[in-house]
């Protein structure tokens, strides 16, 4: 599904919930309303689907993709209690809601009429999908996670299949948004998979690098391949490729290595370092799946021992040079500390200085339309202007003047610290 939604929320006090137990079913045009407005408004984060042709051979794209703010966090918070927004029924109406955005968005974007004409039959197919999750959701007021990804995959497939006929129609070689490495793909097949990923871009890779530092040492870089595209979380149902993707990547450095590395004396000293990689790529291909799933354990010992057989090679070559080899060194990123979100102390104010603000954070808000029961009296804190609040991440708000009429919903995201008008 195109767009990872992370949420870190807290109960609070103040701010009302609406229990799941309440929930009123969704409907899809109640589910299209809420898309358009959380796109509209800035809410949901959304960027619309991309295709390139590449070298006049290659069709390549990236799919629409929609995601929500990570921090919406009320007032008075103690952030150490779990909100009842963690809920898998709340995750699983934000998941349905996402891609509802993602066909908003393209709808926005695609509006020549050669543009509606490719996408409306893809993104009439993609909300029949949606419209029996939806349906799937009020009959059971949940949906099992394995079930949803079912529904993720056969809308992703919606949208593979339709670039994959457009590409056969203009006579192109489509290229997956989402490398896999199925069961049963052979080594020749493999290469000409890594043939393509590299070619057209898809796949990000950088050749190996090896440095004479002075008359003692030598360091040395990998080759290296990476998928930008999935790691920057367009899609949760390839967020973490599986283990078999790896497979690929490894033999996209082997494609790397030779396209770069191709004089005649840097292929005399690749080749023979390349040929066990692919053998050990082999043996990786042939690992079966256990229980389903891939055998990380297995296909993981055969991954490092590639890169012993990397290192081992230049190893020996800065032997032959009377030097050593300073391994390759490769730094962990540092986890987020695990402290919680920074507070500021916001003073609230009207333009006018009369009436008031209703401030909901802005997932509170969105969940209470999810459920279908709106509630605002249970979702927004009515607050006095003038008043301090301790405030952190986006917020829905309206105002209402002193005769009691209310503005409609507006987002807000919190600057920092000091007076901050709601205009």
């Amino acid at each position: 599904m195109a767009g990872s939604i992370l949420i870190a929320v807290a109960a609070v006090a103040g701010f009302g919930f609406v229990s799941v137990e309440d929930a009123k079913r969704l409907t899809q045009p109640e589910l299209r309303e809420m898309a358009e407005f959380d796109v509209r408004s800035g809410f949901a984060k959304v960027s619309t689907s991309k295709v390139w042709i590449v070298d006049g051979r290659y069709l390549r794209w990236l799919p629409a993709w929609a995601s929500f703010p990570d921090f919406s966090v009320p007032s008075d918070t103690d952030a150490n209690v779990a909100s009842p927004a963690q809920s898998p029924e709340d995750m699983t109406r934000l998941g349905i809601l996402s891609r509802q955005c993602e066909v908003e968005a393209i709808r926005r974007e695609g509006v020549s009429p050669q543009e509606r004409a490719f996408w409306e039959p893809v993104l009439g197919q993609v909300e029949t999908v949606i419209a029996r999750e939806l349906d799937d959701l009020g009959r059971n007021g949940t949906i099992d996670p394995k079930r949803q990804s079912l529904y993720d995959d056969e809308i992703d497939t919606v949208y593979d299949e339709s670039m994959k006929r457009y590409a056969a129609r203009i006579g192109v070689r489509y290229i997956p948004f989402a490398p896999e490495v199925p069961i049963g793909v052979t080594q020749p097949e493999l290469r000409q998979m890594a043939s393509d990923y590299v070619g057209s871009g898809m796949v990000k890779t950088t050749p190996p690098v090896v440095k004479v530092l002075d008359e003692r040492s030598v360091t040395f870089q990998p080759p290296t391949a990476f998928t930008p595209y999935v790691e920057r979380g367009y899609s949760p149902r390839i967020n973490v490729p599986n283990d078999r993707t790896r497979i690929l990547m490894r033999q996209c450095e082997v494609e790397v290595t030779r396209r770069v590395r191709s004089s005649p004396q840097e292929r005399a000293f690749w080749e023979p370092v390349l040929v066990p990689v692919e053998a050990v790529i082999g043996q990786m291909l042939a690992v079966p799946n256990v229980d389903g799933a891939p055998d990380f354990d297995r296909l993981f010992r055969l991954d490092r021992e590639i890169g012993t057989i990397y290192e081992g090679a230049i190893a020996k070559y800065a032997a032959q040079l009377g030097r050593v080899l300073i391994p390759p060194s490769f730094s962990s990123a540092q986890a987020p500390g695990s402290g919680g979100p920074v507070f500021f102390d916001v003073v609230l104010m009207t333009p006018s200085g009369q009436g008031a603000i209703l401030l909901a954070p802005w997932l509170d808000w969105r969940l209470a339309g999810l459920r279908g029961n709106g509630a605002d009296d249970k979702i927004f804190d009515n607050i006095a202007p003038g008043t301090t609040k301790k405030l952190y991440g986006i917020y829905a708000y309206k105002l209402k003047d002193p005769s009691g009429s209310v503005t409609e919903v507006r987002r807000k995201e919190i600057p920092g610290s000091g007076k901050l008008t709601f205009p």
